[in-house]
């Protein structure tokens, strides 16, 4: 693998492609959404409803969308994920993810941006609630249970990487 991008080092984690895929490992994982999380209202950015789906099996990534415009995509300006090592990848895009042994893997939607670089659980990726309990997480927030760690690999996704983000080109 090759490393590609940190970001601003805001979120901690490093983006590297494999092949075609890009690949994330080792990244701290919230849940958000779903009809128990009293801070989100349900609305995702895709236009993908959490609250009354809770079977829905969808992430969010912190991607940059200050950037997107760099990659010949809607240019976009979100300050809360500016600083993120991702590009905009579109809306409904496969991710593969798993476990931190990854002894479980799932295909997940992306349905979302976050987290948020501000908040407290200081994660690199959110996933619902469906999401995150087939990975083996609780998502529960009466106990305040919701952190893991996860890797995850979008299929294909060197393609949404503006040329100037791979090193040594």
């Amino acid at each position: 693998m090759a490393i590609i991008n940190r970001g601003d080092g805001s979120y901690g984690f490093v983006l590297e492609t494999d092949g075609e895929d890009l690949v994330v490992r080792n990244v701290k994982t919230t849940w958000f959404g779903g009809d128990t999380d009293p801070d989100d209202s349900g609305e995702t950015a895709s236009g993908k409803r959490t609250k009354g789906n809770p079977d829905i099996m969808g992430c969010a990534l912190p991607m940059d969308l200050s950037i997107a415009a760099l990659a010949n995509q809607r240019p976009r300006n979100y300050p809360p994920t500016s600083g993120s090592g991702l590009p905009k990848i579109p809306w409904f895009t496969k991710l593969i993810v798993s476990n931190e042994d990854e002894s479980i893997t799932q295909e997940i939607e992306l349905i979302d941006i976050g987290p948020n670089k501000g908040a407290g659980s200081v994660a690199g990726f959110d996933l619902t609630p469906a999401a995150f309990v087939a990975l083996g997480g609780k998502a529960d927030f009466k106990r305040n249970s919701g952190d893991m760690v996860c890797h995850y690999r979008i299929p294909g996704g060197v393609q949404y990487l503006p040329p100037d983000w791979v090193e040594g080109t």
